[in-house]
C-alpha cells in the first residue's frame, strides 16, 4: 500500500495524493462522517461531522444544499482537522482537501468547483453553525465566538439562520442515527448513490426526527 493511501470502511483504497471519482463511495462518506466527532470529541455528547453537515445544508437555499451537505466530505478520508490545527497548517491541508472535494463532487454528478457566490454563502452558513455549536454545545459567549470569525455580530443576533441552527443542536444523534440521516439527506438533495448501494449497516426506514440515545 502506498504511504499516502487510506483504506475506507467498504475496503476501497484512496490515494490522498491522486484521488479519483471511482474511489469515492457514499457509504464511506456517510459512515466516516457520522463516526467522526467535531471538536476532537470535546463536546458533552457525540456530535459528528455528519450532523454538522446536515445542519449547514438546512441553513442554505435549496439549490445549494447538495454542495453544502458535502462541504466537509473530504474529512471522510482525512478526519476532522480542528480549527487551531487548520490555522497552523492550513495551506498543506488545502492541497489535500481541494482535489478530494473536486472528485467527490464529480462522483455525485456535480461540477467539480462550487460557484464562487454559492461557496461564499455556504461558508457563511458553516460559520453560523460553528457559532451556534460553540454557544450551545461548548458554553461559550456568543459575541466572543462571532469576533473569532469573519461574521458580523448580526449573524448571531436576530438572525433566523442562527436561531434555526440553535433549534437543531439539542438533538442528540448517535453515530448510527447520524449516518442514516446523512444517507437520507443525500437522497433528498438528489445525490442518490446511497439509495442504490444498500448495506446491512444502513437503515432503510424514513429518517427519524429525533433521537436521545446518545
Amino acid at each position: 500500500m502506498k504511504p499516502h493511501t487510506t483504506i475506507t470502511w467498504t475496503g476501497r483504497s484512496v490515494d490522498l495524493t491522486d484521488p479519483h471519482s471511482e474511489d469515492i463511495c457514499a457509504l464511506d462518506i456517510a459512515h466516516a462522517l457520522a463516526h467522526t466527532c467535531r471538536y476532537a470529541g470535546n463536546t458533552p455528547h457525540h456530535y459528528s461531522v455528519a450532523q454538522h453537515s446536515i445542519i449547514v445544508a438546512k441553513l442554505c437555499p435549496p439549490e445549494m444544499r447538495a454542495y453544502a451537505l458535502l462541504h466537509d466530505a473530504a474529512e471522510a478520508y482525512t478526519g476532522d482537522i480542528i480549527r487551531p490545527v487548520r490555522n497552523l497548517v492550513g495551506i498543506a491541508i488545502d492541497r489535500i482537501e481541494q482535489p478530494l472535494m473536486e472528485v467527490i463532487h464529480e462522483h455525485f454528478g456535480l461540477p467539480p468547483l462550487v460557484p464562487p457566490d454559492w461557496a461564499a454563502e455556504i461558508h457563511t452558513a458553516d460559520l453560523v453553525a460553528y457559532v451556534a455549536e460553540e454557544v450551545i454545545l461548548r458554553g461559550r459567549d456568543r459575541a466572543t465566538v462571532v469576533e473569532e470569525t469573519s461574521l458580523p455580530l448580526s449573524a448571531a443576533f436576530d438572525n433566523p439562520a442562527f436561531d434555526q441552527a440553535v433549534a437543531l443542536l439539542p438533538l442528540t444523534m448517535s453515530a448510527h442515527f447520524a449516518e442514516r440521516n446523512f444517507h437520507w439527506a443525500l437522497t433528498d438533495y438528489h445525490l442518490c448513490e446511497a439509495a442504490s448501494e444498500p448495506t446491512s449497516g444502513t437503515a432503510t426506514a424514513a429518517p427519524a426526527q429525533e433521537n436521545t440515545d446518545g
